[in-house]
């Protein structure tokens, strides 16, 4: 079987995260990696980043503000050699 990765790229997305990662969480096919790109976020993204890293989640943080497509395309870095679903955050 394919590993599936799903790779979530952020920015202060606290709002949406968490429901977000529980659904990934919940999945039938759980993904084989999911990665949180957090792009910096001054809400409490990085908090709820966390929770779920302990939970068996990568998280990267940039070590600055991105532009979006830019944090996209790191994150897309961390997925080589993988089949991969894109979950876009607004």
């Amino acid at each position: 079987m394919s590993q599936l990765t799903t790779v979530i790229p952020v920015y202060n997305g606290e709002q949406f995260l968490e429901s977000t990662l529980k659904s990934v969480a919940s999945q039938t096919r759980r993904p084989d990696r999911v990665i949180i790109q957090d792009n910096c976020s001054t809400d409490g993204t990085p908090l709820i980043a966390q929770a779920f890293a302990e939970e068996g989640f990568e998280w990267c943080r940039t070590e600055s503000h991105l532009k979006i497509e830019d944090n996209f395309n790191q994150a897309m870095c961390y997925a080589s050699e993988t089949d991969v679903l894109h979950l876009l955050m607004a």
